[in-house]
């Protein structure tokens, strides 16, 4: 081949190569301005969160941070407590007025005469402490807290901080963050490129058929490289012969019972996953995910000079139905699991946590649940937690300012420092 002729070859293939960069670079801008194929939906804040009730739904209940609750706002000698959580600190089925954190302070002021309170949430429905720990973020880098109280909900928590959605079924839910122990950090995906998401929709088609999604291909990738399940299904004859479904456990009466469920049992993403006996890979994988994030949330919180606390309710209407409970089957597979819901915080014993879990009873005579089918707190259920809180908080000397705190600990250790 002459010189001439290798030259013009390169020339046409620099020409080829420019052609099909502009011809990217077109369509990428004909994409992103038809918006074709939309992104999907990344974690949720009130405005867009799929779980808000359409009767309280009011865009002007929330805060700076675009969640529900009373705005942010303090004096400077204020002592400002923040409660972190889900569904339970945003109770979205409630009037605003009747939310935790309007509870909690009006118990401390009138009670316990603390006029210098104030209770903010942090918090949104189908949360996990991966988007827990990223809003706790945000809100410490704007504004001041002096005691973090994240509310534990172990019936939710641990699946939802193990997989990258949120579903309890095989169809893959809402993306959410995660965290990831191949990185240490929380992962939230990004979608810049629409060319590049074209071709992920695409492979969802190819993958899953027809109504394949964005969403299931990247579930399928994370159970993938997340430890398998490895539950061990049980006789019938180990499990109550009595069979309940899920949403009518708490109105049964009988002292053992085998819940009945349509959940994704068999691949931790079920309420029950957690509380399977033996555990399998991918509930110890949840749990590690669980402690990584509360350890997060605590150091977020450290660094800002504020308390950090987690909230574990216990002994209430919900457990006391949970602990009948011995054993779960799964409706579609028809395999049946051991369960025990003796304690629900249990892991949190141990001397990483020791100093940081706040355990509050919130046993009562009346109903607490909305419903027996809604097992969030209905007013009294509020009334009952907060109060309880409130007193621990009180005697345990939570709501006092790091001088106070100071103070007490040195006058607490003047007669051992003397013997």
């Amino acid at each position: 081949m002459s010189m001439s002729a290798y030259r013009r070859r390169i020339f046409v293939s620099i020409e080829v190569f420019a052609i099909l960069i502009v011809s990217a670079g077109l369509c990428e801008i004909a994409l992103h301005v038809l918006n074709l194929p939309p992104a999907p939906t990344v974690g949720w804040k009130w405005e867009t969160s799929p779980y808000k009730s359409d009767l309280y739904a009011s865009k002007s209940d929330v805060n700076q941070l675009g969640l529900r609750g009373r705005p942010i706002n303090y004096a400077k000698d204020d002592f400002v407590v923040v409660l972190v959580g889900d569904s339970y600190v945003e109770a979205g089925f409630q009037p605003k007025e009747r939310m935790p954190e309007r509870v909690l302070e009006d118990i401390l002021k009138t009670k316990h005469r603390r006029d210098d309170i104030k209770v903010f949430s942090v918090a949104s429905a189908g949360w996990g402490q991966d988007q827990e720990v990223l809003a706790l973020s945000a809100y410490l880098a704007e504004f001041r807290a002096d005691l973090v109280l994240m509310w534990l909900t172990p019936i939710n928590d641990y699946w939802e901080n193990g997989n990258i959605d949120r579903s309890v079924t095989k169809v893959a839910g809402r993306i959410k963050p995660t965290f990831d122990l191949r990185t240490g950090d929380i992962e939230t995906p990004s979608f810049r490129s629409k060319l590049w998401l074209l071709l992920e929709a695409l492979s969802a088609r190819l993958h899953f058929g027809q109504g394949g999604t964005i969403e299931q291909l990247y579930l399928d990738d994370w159970l993938n490289h997340t430890p398998r399940s490895s539950l061990a299904p049980t006789s019938a004859s180990s499990c109550p012969a009595t069979e309940v479904g899920q949403l009518d456990i708490v109105d049964s009466s009988y002292p053992q019972i085998t819940a009945v469920t349509g959940e994704d049992v068999a691949n931790g993403r079920s309420h029950f996953s957690r509380f399977i006996r033996p555990l399998g890979a991918r509930e110890l994988y949840q749990i590690d995910i669980t402690h990584r994030l509360i350890q997060k949330a605590r150091d977020v919180a450290k660094r800002s000079g504020a308390q950090f606390k987690v909230l574990n309710t216990f002994d209430g209407e919900l457990d006391k139905a949970l602990k009948r409970v011995s054993c779960v089957r799964d409706a579609t597979s028809g395999d049946l699991y051991k369960t025990d819901f003796s304690d629900m915080a249990f892991d949190f014993k141990d001397d990483a946590f020791r100093d940081v879990v706040l355990r509050v009873n919130i046993s009562a005579d009346k109903p607490t649940l909305v419903s027996s089918r809604d097992w969030h707190l209905n007013h009294e259920g509020n009334l009952v937690a907060m109060g309880a809180l409130a007193d621990r908080l009180m005697s345990d000397g939570l709501l006092e300012r790091a001088g106070e705190r100071a103070a007490t600990k040195t006058s607490k250790r003047g007669p051992d420092l003397l013997q």
